[in-house]
């Protein structure tokens, strides 16, 4: 099997749901759920943001509201001028640890006065018995997290149907989830059914890339690596090679314009082939070496980006009313 191109590649993140572990305040704002606090700060989560990832962690918002009726809180914010910080947290609730994403300020007027995304974040766990070991128990608790998803570098099969191998895996982790099809014919589809059109005659020991590892009816959501298309295929056609080192994609730069306009994106293809991006559910096609702005709707969007013959990079975005940013990608490693 030839060794693909490869583009960075980002976790791809599921929207899940779960029940409130307290009250809402009003001080906070609605959905927002107390968990503890400390002499000047009041702790919150906002359950709705919540979201678990392929590797088993979770993502959500904090906040951190400043007591304003304590004489700390008073000294706090006489010092920091920080009515409440916002900060999208990523939580580890098998390793006992969390890591900041971003961080976003707020005056008294709620006005933001910094707002910062962390390029490369450490872990970090919290000391016991502390304000911090308890919001992760808090999101823990509140995620009813299940054991993370399998990773193995071993051939595995995701359909109880396929009765032995008939291609070998790659032995390499690209940082995503590769499929392989291990039937001498197969079909990619439009959609997860027989009756759906068919996309592409895929032959044995073709290379995919999975988007979601949960199928719809044994039905798996891929992106035909030779092609860059999207599309299906039936769970007993396949092997799949779990990722155990999830890679994280091109990142974004966020400029804040201060108007009420809709997010823009100008996105540039550093790359010698043609680009698709799929942003929701709009996908686009970029020029080779060139650059297109894109416009969006605020809110979080699902994204992969594929050149044909190389690995796709996919992830999640919170794309912000007022908010221009830029997104480059380009290929790290070529077939040799």
């Amino acid at each position: 099997m030839k060794t693909p191109y490869i583009i960075i590649v980002a976790l791809v993140v599921i929207t899940i749901s779960f029940p409130l572990v307290n009250a809402q305040s009003n001080e906070a704002g609605e959905g927002w759920v107390f968990v503890t606090n400390s002499n000047s700060i009041n702790f919150y989560i906002k359950r709705d943001t919540m979201r678990r990832t392929s590797q088993g962690t979770i993502t959500i918002w904090s906040k951190r509201y400043t007591r304003m009726g304590t004489a700390e809180g008073k000294q706090l914010f006489a010092k920091e001028g920080t009515k409440y910080d916002m900060t999208f947290e990523e939580y580890d609730c098998y390793q006992r640890r969390s890591r900041p994403l971003r961080i976003v300020s707020y005056d008294v007027n709620d006005s933001i006065t910094y707002d910062h995304a962390i390029p490369s974040p450490e872990w970090d766990s919290p000391i016991p018995d502390t304000v911090g070991e308890e919001v992760l128990k808090a999101v823990c608790r509140t995620s009813n997290t299940k054991p993370p998803m399998p990773s193995v570098r071993s051939e595995t099969r995701i359909s109880s149907n396929v009765t032995s191998p008939k291609v070998k895996l790659p032995e390499k982790d690209y940082g995503v989830d590769i499929v392989v099809v291990n039937v001498n014919t197969a079909n990619l589809r439009e959609g997860p059914s027989t009756n759906d059109t068919v996309l592409k005659k895929l032959a044995l020991g073709d290379l995919l890339v999975l988007l979601d590892r949960n199928p719809t009816d044994n039905w798996y959501n891929v992106i035909d690596v030779d092609t860059s298309a999207e599309g299906w295929i039936k769970g007993d056609l396949i092997l799949v090679k779990y990722t155990t080192n999830r890679k994280v994609g091109p990142s974004f730069e966020e400029r804040r314009t201060g108007s009420t306009e809709n997010p823009h994106a100008n996105v540039t293809n550093q790359t010698d082939k043609t680009l698709y991006l799929k942003v929701g559910d709009t996908r686009y096609s970029i020029a080779p070496n060139d650059t297109k702005t894109i416009y969006l709707t605020p809110g979080v969007k699902n994204y992969y980006a594929s050149v044909p013959g190389v690995i796709p990079t996919y992830g999640e975005k919170d794309f912000t009313i007022g908010s221009w940013y830029t997104w480059r990608f380009y290929i790290i490693t070529r077939r040799r």
